[in-house]
Order: structure tokens, then sequence, then C-alpha cells
């Protein structure tokens, strides 16, 4: 899956008169350099001294996302329709019509008919952090939510079902999760607490924040086992280890 990066950056910085993303000192997201795993970082030296990830949580920002949901997503319930939602999310990433929808009955999950602003900025957070490698971060702040939001009514816990529906609203494949907990003592066939699930996808989007493939990850620790040793730390280090966007 591939974020519309153009489309993004007006969300979050607004439009020019020229119909162009208002980036922070004119700067071109094109020029911006790649982060150490060979995402686009805008981290220090790109559009300006923060990363994207770090600017959408800031009022400014903040406010863009917000108009633009108020002024063309939203209908008289204070909603995104199916429909309208089908069309931001062509705009924003190239999943297909189907996939869409998918993720429409995912952050649906009280079942109104509609997403509303939380679920929306929701979606915003994600992709501006899988474009700037810094979905370990989206996963601190957001991980419980995200994790409430997937879980089967009146359930405590996951099923391995609900639990790839977050990595497939990311964009990894079942594969890329897999291999990425190859290491790691998962039970395809167990439930996943909160705690575990937050364990779980640290791993999985510490892999992609530094530009390792699922496919590549896989493959390495085949021929060496001992490769990830050092991320079998405990829970609560797993969680120290997330980065404070503060």
């Amino acid at each position: 899956m591939k974020v519309t990066e153009d489309f993004l950056l007006k969300l979050i910085y607004g439009e020019n008169a020229n119909g162009e993303p208002n980036l922070p000192g004119n700067a071109s997201p094109r020029s911006a350099p790649k982060s150490p795993g060979g995402n686009p970082g805008y981290a220090a030296g790109g559009p300006d001294s923060q990363s994207l990830f770090v600017r959408l949580y800031e009022e400014e920002c903040y406010s863009n996302v917000q108009k633009y949901f108020e002024k063309n997503l939203c209908t008289s319930a204070g909603v995104m329709s199916e429909n309208q939602f089908l069309i931001f999310m062509r705009s924003l990433t190239d999943f297909r019509d189907h996939e869409i929808i998918e993720i429409f009955d995912i952050f649906d999950y009280d079942y109104v008919g509609g997403i509303a602003f939380d679920e929306y900025f929701l979606i915003v957070s994600m992709m501006t952090a899988r474009l700037s490698a810094s979905c370990t971060q989206f996963l601190y702040l957001h991980g419980k939510q995200i994790f409430e939001m997937v879980l089967e009514p009146g359930a405590q816990k996951l099923t391995y079902e609900r639990f790839i529906r977050f990595g497939f609203v990311m964009g990894f494949s079942e594969r890329h999760i897999l291999n990425s907990l190859k290491d790691l003592d998962f039970d395809v066939f167990g439930f996943i607490s909160l705690d575990e699930f937050m364990m779980y996808y640290f791993v999985v989007l510490d892999d992609f924040d530094a530009g390792r493939s699922g496919d590549e990850v896989g493959d390495k620790r085949a021929a060496n086992p001992q490769a990830r040793q050092g991320k079998k730390t405990s829970k609560n280090q797993q969680k120290d280890e997330s980065c404070s966007i503060m």
C-alpha cells in the first residue's frame, strides 16, 4: 500500500493559492531526506526541523485536518458516510475499493453507519506515521484505542483474525506480520491481550520503520536465528523503547 504524499501534505498543512501543500518555509517534500530505513523521514533537514508525524499533533496542523473534515467530508449527522470515505481513501491511498469498504467497517465499530472525526483523525495519523517512518510512535499513542476498536463486542482478547485488522489498515500483508513475529511465541490459534497486542505490533512496526520488509526479516532470521535476540525484551521494556512525540 502507498500513501499519496501530496494529498496527505495538503490535509496537514493546508493548500496555497496554487492548490499545492502550504509547506513551512516553502520547502519541497520531494527534497526531504530519507529516514535510515529508506522511508521519507520528514525529520531534521526536511521541510522543517520536526517530523511530519510530530507536526500533525501541533495546533495549526491538527486544525487543518479538522477543517478539511468539516468542510469536505462531514454530513449533517457529523460523520463521514461510506461513499465519502471511499472517495477520501482513494485520494489518500492506493487501496482497492473493496479494501476501503473493509476498512470502513473496521472503523465503524459502533455501527452508526459513518466515520466520526476521531476515527478519521486516526486514519490520517496512521498514514502520516507510515509515510514518516513513525509507526511505533503511533502505536505508543493510539495502540489501546486501536485494540479496543478491533475487539469483538463483549470480548477481552483478540482472535488472530481480529489481530491482523490493524496490520491490514496499515497496509501490511499477513506474510509481513508473521515473518516479523517469527522468533516470538506467537500463536495464530490463541487469544491476544492488550499487552501482547502492543508487544507484537511494536516488533512489526519497528521492522517497517527501520526499512525491513516482512520478507527480508523472515529470510534473515531463517539464516540467523539469533538476529533479533535483542528484541526479545519484556513487555515493559518494549513500551519504554517506544518514542514519545513530545
